[in-house]
Formats: C-alpha cells, structure tokens, sequence
C-alpha cells in the first residue's frame, strides 16, 4: 500500500498570505486548506470557523468545505479558535488515514504540534507555493495594474494637497485653516484608498525633518515649508 499523503497550508487568510493566495477568501479566523494525495486523483478540502463556510462554499476553489465541529475528535473541540482547527486538521487527516504531510515556512507551530501528537510524518518544503505566487495570471496582471493606478491616483491627490497648502507665520502648512500634519495626510491616503475598496495593510508614511532621514519612519507633527516631505502609500 502506498503512502497515503497531503498537503497543509493553514492560518488566518487575512495575515497568511501563502493561504490566502490559495483560497482568495478573506477571513480574520483559522483556516486550513487541505490537498489529499491518496489512492486515487487528488482532492482539496477547506476547513473554516462554522460562520464562514457557506461564504466560503460559494467562492473557494476547493471540492469540500467543512468546518471544525465536522471533525471533532474523541476528545473534543478546544474553547480556543486556532486549537481547535488544528485538532479538526488532524481528525480530518485521521480519517482518511493520511500518514505524511507537506507544509510550507508558513504554518504555525500549533498545527505542527498536533500534527506530531498525532503520530503524522511532518515534512517542510521550502519552495511550496513560492513560485506559484511569483507567477502571476492574466487576472492577477489586471489586479496589479489597477491597485497600481489606484495608489497613483492617491499619490497625486497626496502631492496636490501639500504643494496647494498655505502656511502660517511660523511656517507650518495650513489646509483650510488647519495645521497640515503628518497623520492628518496619512488618514486623507487611507481615507482614499478606503472609499475605492482597497485597504492599506502596510500603511503609509508621511515624514519630514527629522523622520524624512529615516526610511521607514511614519512621520509626525506639522509639515513647514522649506522641508522635504517624504510620502510612500
């Protein structure tokens, strides 16, 4: 009898990106998704908090959704959300008598635990998924390409705001009668970004003297005039 072989990728969607790319589903709770390698074809499967699978049945691509009380074991579920997937994971894996599983540098160690617990060949391979999100599809192109335009459009709307500002005797900008700060900016980007259905994840950074020296500092406090302005969306 062969070996009887899956593949694991599992965390939050909404912080894994590695997951996310595979399921395009965003979650804030633990997921896992599971390819089964057995004695015929292989088969995916999705395991998701119980509130998100029927949203999840109509948009990943997967052959079966479930969620962890599907695969409570023995020993029950824990109270706790990203224990109990992991436990799901292995009960799921249990019973279809999965004996090794490969996972990527993204996996957290609860899932490795309980992985280990349960007596299953646990094997990290460092290319998973790597060259699949370095290769883009025609569709991501396009994704690209706006969120690109997008962020240009921001940065334009950013740039015009500054170099239209007025300026106060102490040479701090003025919009509209208001001192033009560093956060202020920050949250007219996210506010943009926000009202175009894009989030900013990374935030942005709007920094002049001292922070502009200092490549990745948000910035704070009042822009003057005669200053540099560093903006990154």
């Amino acid at each position: 009898m062969s070996t009887r072989k899956a593949t694991l990728i599992a965390g939050i969607p909404a912080e894994n990106r590695a997951l996310f790319h595979r399921v395009r589903f965003e979650a804030g709770d633990p997921a896992a998704w599971i390819k089964f390698d057995l004695d015929g074809p292989s088969s995916t499967h999705f395991i998701v908090r119980d509130i998100e699978a029927d949203r999840a049945r109509q948009s990943v691509p997967v052959d079966s959704v479930a969620s962890p009380p599907d695969y409570e074991p023995a020993g029950g579920l824990s109270g706790d959300r990203i224990t109990a997937t992991a436990q799901a994971v292995v009960e799921c894996l249990r019973r279809q008598e999965v004996q090794h599983v490969t996972t990527d540098r993204t996996l957290p160690f609860v899932f490795a635990w309980h992985l280990q617990q349960a007596g299953i060949e646990l094997q990290y391979c460092e290319e998973l998924g790597v060259l699949e999100r370095r290769t883009k599809s025609e569709q991501e192109i396009e994704w690209l390409a706006e969120a690109q335009r997008i962020t240009e459009d921001a940065m334009a709307m950013t740039l015009e705001l500054i170099a239209n500002a007025d300026a106060n005797a102490a040479g701090q900008l003025l919009v509209a009668g208001d001192i033009l700060t560093s956060e202020r900016v920050r949250e007219g980007i996210a506010a943009y970004l926000t009202s175009r259905g894009y989030t900013l994840p990374g935030g942005s950074i709007v920094a002049t003297r001292p922070d502009s020296a200092d490549c990745h500092a948000r910035g704070s406090g009042a822009l003057v005039v005669g200053e540099a302005v560093i903006v990154d969306i």
